[in-house]
């Protein structure tokens, strides 16, 4: 889609980021200007660059610096968008004639398309079912995705699915020699082009439902970002401001951790289907304080003890000698922010050592804060919180069954202890406003 010099252009501007680490690859950002291509609502150019060079290099200090970077990267966007308009936005790849080693090139496209869907989340999880989207395609097409990006959260789709069934999809494989992991890898890579057309699809339709002056056009992606110019050292800094400094070898400074937000996604292990929220929070939240988000969006009471596991070590309260025969260290000290380089791929919170509630924490993404927005904020969730003491994720589901089931002698009992009202389904809009309420009034004490 690329001409031979917009592709140069790309791969030396993304060479020279002042934080390599954070920044995307050419295929990352080809997959992420897709996505942000498909993405039926307008996303403001401030916001997405920083998505491919990452916070910490925010902030501009040379004015031409920054219009050559906005003028690139508007131009590939454009691109984009011209293909998008005329109908020729077509998935990338052949992968029937993929070569093996042009597979990790693919899963990085993938990985930047996913961060582009995850700039707008509400429009790839809408409320309601939008008129020529079908609910159940979109919901596995984002499974093909995520499973891609994370084969964890795939891994409880296929928990009951026959090993026969992988074996008439690929008879090349042979289901009792090969890996389950890489059947199901294979499945998601070959499901990929309809996923992607599916979710370009309820793109196409979504936008039928909006007003003109919200949709994403040709003519929005050729308007130049509004980059400020940089300002003197005795200026109060006014707006956002992207601060690159490509012909400075040293990373700039770091931006204040209460600046920058953390999005996570919160997993309860074990949960069939999955059970999850998503939260945004400041970068200097302490792990102490990122345990009561937990609580208050998850739906616990607090009741138990927990516990941190970020790389090597452990992080908790300070507890009796008696009972902490594990070292740990004290939660209260550490924020996100100082913790930053050792949270990928994800780190994990347990709560109540008996049931054994473990739950899979991933930084999502890293986003500048809005002026004026609460945070903690709770996102958007799935599926109801266990109730406290049921026994962990075996209990819940034996409690379930016996729950649902009036014939089961200790429905009744079931009943009378859990409510009459408990829905595992249900995880309502009403709820998370609930919820930011509650954390609205934690956090302002």
């Amino acid at each position: 889609m690329l001409s031979s010099t917009e592709k140069i252009l790309l791969q030396e501007l993304l060479s020279q980021a002042p934080v390599p680490e954070q920044t995307m690859s050419y295929d990352e950002l080809m997959g992420f200007m897709f996505g942000l291509a498909i993405t039926p609502v307008q996303i403001p150019a401030d916001e997405w660059m920083v998505a491919i060079f990452g916070d910490d290099a925010s902030g501009i200090s040379a004015l031409d610096q920054a219009r050559s970077m906005g003028a690139i990267l508007n131009q590939v966007f454009a691109t984009f968008m011209a293909a998008r308009e005329r109908g020729d936005l077509h998935f990338p790849y052949q992968l029937e004639a993929l070569q093996e080693e042009e597979i990790e090139e693919l899963l990085a496209w993938v990985f930047g398309f996913e961060d582009a869907l995850g700039l707008r989340p509400e429009i790839w999880e809408p409320e309601r079912e939008i008129a020529g989207s079908p609910t159940e395609e979109l919901y596995f097409s984002l499974m093909v995705i995520q499973g891609l990006v994370d084969p964890e959260e795939a891994m409880p789709f296929f928990d009951t699915l026959p090993d026969e069934i992988l074996a008439q999809a690929f008879a090349h494989f042979d289901p009792t020699e090969g890996d389950r992991q890489l059947q199901i890898r294979a499945f998601l890579l070959a499901t990929l082009p309809l996923a992607v057309k599916t979710l370009q699809n309820h793109a196409t339709a979504m936008a039928a439902t909006l007003p003109a002056s919200k949709r994403a056009s040709f003519a929005v992606a050729l308007t130049p970002a509004n980059f400020p110019a940089p300002a003197p050292p005795w200026a109060k800094p006014r707006g956002k401001v992207i601060k690159v400094d490509f012909g400075n070898s040293r990373a700039p400074g770091k931006v204040a951790a209460k600046k920058v937000i953390y999005q996570l996604k919160i997993s309860l292990q074990g949960a069939k289907p999955p059970i999850w929220r998503r939260a945004q929070v400041p970068g200097s939240i302490t792990l102490d304080e990122l345990h009561e988000v937990i609580q208050h969006c998850m739906g616990w009471m607090d009741y138990h003890l927990h516990q941190f596991q970020i790389g090597d070590f452990l992080y908790g309260p300070e507890l009796d000698d008696s009972w902490d025969s594990i070292p740990t260290r004290r939660e209260e000290t550490y924020t996100l922010h100082r913790l930053a380089d050792s949270l990928a791929p994800a780190f994990y919170y347990t709560y109540d050592f008996g049931d054994d509630w473990r739950h899979r924490i991933v930084v999502e993404k890293t986003l500048p804060a809005s002026d004026g927005k609460p945070y903690p904020v709770l996102v958007k969730g799935k599926r109801a919180c266990p109730p406290e003491d049921v026994g962990g994720i075996w209990g819940y589901q034996q409690f379930l069954e016996t729950y649902q089931d009036p014939d089961h002698e200790e429905y009744a009992a079931m009943r009378e202890w859990a409510g009459p009202d408990f829905d595992p389904e249900q995880f309502s809009k009403e709820e998370i406003e609930e919820i930011n309420l509650g954390l609205r009034h934690f956090f302002d004490r």
